[in-house]
């Protein structure tokens, strides 16, 4: 991605969070959820998964609340839109499923998340 390193290093920040409330959706964060985040990381975010991974603990460790999160993407879409390509948007979405889906398939909680999700990014 050819973007600012401060301005790709927020994002990477707003996706730690985006897959923090994707494991928390239903309110509690389990092993298997953190385990996939870890693996998906690894496979399909590779040069970015430290400062997202750093986020994403952050998260667990200070706590953070869904409605922050879509004033955030709200705000970084105004900041930088080219962020927010189809296929960024699809890794993110697909980033998400994974991880809340990771126990036990995914509950009514998670599956209104990542509509909401969706509908945030694609606004």
């Amino acid at each position: 991605m050819d973007q600012t390193p401060n301005i790709w290093d927020g994002f990477c920040q707003l996706l730690g969070k985006v897959f923090y409330c994707s494991a928390m959706a239903d309110k509690v964060i389990k092993a298997e959820e953190i385990s996939k985040l870890n693996d998906l990381i690894e496979e399909h975010w590779q040069a970015d998964g430290k400062p997202i991974l750093a986020s994403f603990y952050s998260c667990v460790n200070l706590g953070f609340d869904t409605e922050q999160l879509w004033i955030e993407i709200a705000a970084e879409k105004v900041v930088d839109p080219g962020l927010f390509s189809h296929e960024m948007i699809e890794k993110i979405m697909k980033t998400s499923y994974k991880v809340a889906a990771s126990y036990a398939s995914t509950n009514k909680s998670e599956i209104i998340f990542i509509s909401q999700l969706r509908i945030a990014l694609q606004k």
